[in-house]
C-alpha cells in the first residue's frame, strides 16, 4: 500500500508501473489457485482469473515495449542528428530486443488458459 501511495505523490504512475502490478496479480492469483487446487471441491474455472490477469500483464507490457521503443528511435533520429557518436547511440539502442523469454510467458499464458477452458473428464463416480 505505501508503494502506490509513493508512486501516486510522486508522479511514476505509468504503464510499466500497471504491468508489474498485474503481474504481481497474476502471481498472487496463482497462489490462490495453487491452494484452491488442494480442495476436495475445486472447480477448475477459477484458472480463468490468473489466466487473463496474465494474459493483460504479457500484453500492456509488450505494447509497452514497442511504444517506448519507438519513442527513443525517434528522440534519437530527432536529437543525434548531427552529433559524431550517433552511431554509438543507435548500436546501443540495437541492443534493446525481446528475447527468447516473451515465449516463455506467452506459453505459461496459454497454459493457464487453457486449464479453465478444457472440460474435465467425468467418470461414473464423479471426477476421474
Amino acid at each position: 500500500m505505501t508503494v502506490l501511495v509513493f508512486l501516486f505523490k510522486t508522479g511514476e504512475f505509468n504503464e510499466l508501473t500497471v504491468a508489474a502490478m498485474l503481474t504481481i496479480a497474476a502471481i498472487l492469483g496463482g497462489g490462490l489457485v495453487a491452494m484452491i487446487c488442494t480442495q476436495p471441491q475445486f472447480n477448475r474455472q477459477i484458472f480463468w482469473l490468473p489466466g487473463v490477469a496474465a494474459a493483460a500483464a504479457v500484453l500492456l507490457t509488450f505494447e509497452t515495449f514497442i511504444r517506448v521503443h519507438l519513442n527513443i528511435s525517434q528522440n534519437l533520429n530527432r536529437d543525434l542528428k548531427d552529433n559524431p557518436f550517433r552511431g554509438i547511440a543507435d548500436a546501443l539502442a540495437a541492443t534493446v530486443s525481446l528475447d527468447f523469454g516473451v515465449g516463455f510467458l506467452v506459453i505459461g499464458t496459454a497454459l493457464v488458459i487453457a486449464a479453465a477452458a478444457v472440460p474435465e473428464k467425468v467418470g461414473p463416480r464423479g471426477r476421474a
